[in-house]
């Protein structure tokens, strides 16, 4: 083998070593190669690179391999571009990846020239960067996501603040005044004309009325953010449904001489959890019923599509400015507003019924015009 005592030197070498002539003939396989490739080297030897590996056997490998022979410049195989020179397979099948290194060799005495590769697994070093990269992007993903979460924490914290402080601020008026007119009734129970008493009553009643509002939505509210409403989706008749709010509600509504005209299909169902959809619908209603004109009529109409089941409430009443409709279910930017008989309220009912009905994979939108009225609409994926 000519040449070949020139290149022992490169068995003490921890890599992969290969020599070829000018004539792609194998003059070297060192022992490190024989160990990676499991090719012996007196079955390699002597044998011609491009014809024992034929993925080599390319006009662009020619070339480069004939430049470094022709110039001296040493080239640099990547294992990003090209995986491996040399077949070196791992326990699964899959190839070693390798960079590689092809200098050119002049042996001094015969002038022959050789070219030398340099062949380094850059699998498990591959193996730690790809690790690497996916810790950094995982680690980062976290950040990103605690940095959201954090995010929508504060935007949360300030809104509930936001809205607790409505609540304790609207608290605070009819319990003084529930307090003052008991206290009336008390102190001058015997003096109080039949007419007064009955006035103070009223007013005693539509206080505490407002308070019990407050507190149930609040309680529903406090609830559903922290995950005490479970949602239990069925098959829920809608007619039945409203029959047991209208019950609730209609007398409400005679107080104001408000009448109720509900337009519903006996056999309309949605799939949903009926409870958080009950509460839903009550708090639209009794929003209608607190900003309804005296003596109007409130229309609550329910329809089947092909999709889904759409039901509309619309009163007759003070309506909604455009610029507090844009904000009406910003939890932010929402704020109390009294009712035709400055009836009080917090906007926190709104809230409630926003995030109950999209819990319920359903939609709510509103239309209304100051001093005419509103109507909102509400749908539900329908169920046969």
């Amino acid at each position: 083998m000519p040449g070949k005592g020139n290149f022992e030197l490169f068995d003490a070498i921890d890599s992969g070593i290969l020599v070829i002539d000018s004539d792609f003939t194998i003059v070297f396989w060192n022992s490190i190669l024989e160990s990676l490739s499991g090719i012996k080297r007196t079955d390699i030897e002597g044998k011609n690179l491009l014809q024992e590996f034929e993925h080599l056997n390319t006009n662009i490998f020619r070339m480069r391999i004939g430049m470094v022979l022709k110039n001296g410049i040493p080239h640099v195989f990547s294992s990003q571009l090209n995986r491996y020179i040399v077949p070196c397979r791992l326990y699964d099948g899959a190839f070693r990846l390798q960079d590689v290194t092809v200098s050119r060799f002049i042996n001094r005495e015969s002038r022959e020239v050789f070219g030398i590769f340099s062949i380094h697994d850059v699998t498990d070093i591959n193996e730690q960067i790809y690790r690497y990269k996916e810790m950094r992007d995982n680690a980062l993903e976290q950040v990103n996501e605690r940095i959201k979460a954090e995010e929508r924490l504060r935007a949360s914290t300030n809104a509930k603040e936001k809205l607790f402080s409505v609540v304790s601020h609207d608290l605070k008026s009819p319990v003084a005044a529930l307090l003052g007119y008991s206290r009336i009734m008390h102190e001058d129970f015997f003096e109080l004309t039949q007419d007064q008493l009955q006035e103070f009553v009223g007013s005693v009643m539509k206080m505490a009325e407002s308070i019990n509002d407050l507190i149930t939505n609040l309680l529903d509210y406090t609830r559903m953010e922290q995950g005490l409403l479970s949602l239990n989706r069925a098959k829920v008749s809608v007619p039945v449904m409203m029959s047991h709010i209208y019950e609730l509600l209609n007398p409400v509504a005679e107080q104001k001489t408000i009448s109720i005209k509900l337009d519903c299909p006996e056999e309309l169902y949605i799939y949903a959890d009926e409870n958080m959809v009950e509460i839903a619908i009550r708090n639209l209603i009794s929003n209608a019923i607190k900003f309804s004109f005296r003596g109007s009529t409130i229309e609550i109409a329910w329809k089947r599509t092909d999709t889904s089941v759409e039901g509309m409430i619309t009163d007759h009443g003070i309506g909604i400015e455009p610029d507090r409709l844009r904000n009406l279910f910003k939890a932010d930017k929402n704020s109390a507003t009294r009712g035709t008989e400055q009836e009080r309220g917090t906007g926190l009912g709104l809230l409630l019924c926003k995030e109950l009905v999209e819990k319920n994979q359903g939609k709510i939108s509103v239309s209304s015009t100051p001093k005419i009225g509103s109507t909102f609409s509400v749908s539900f994926p329908a169920i046969d």
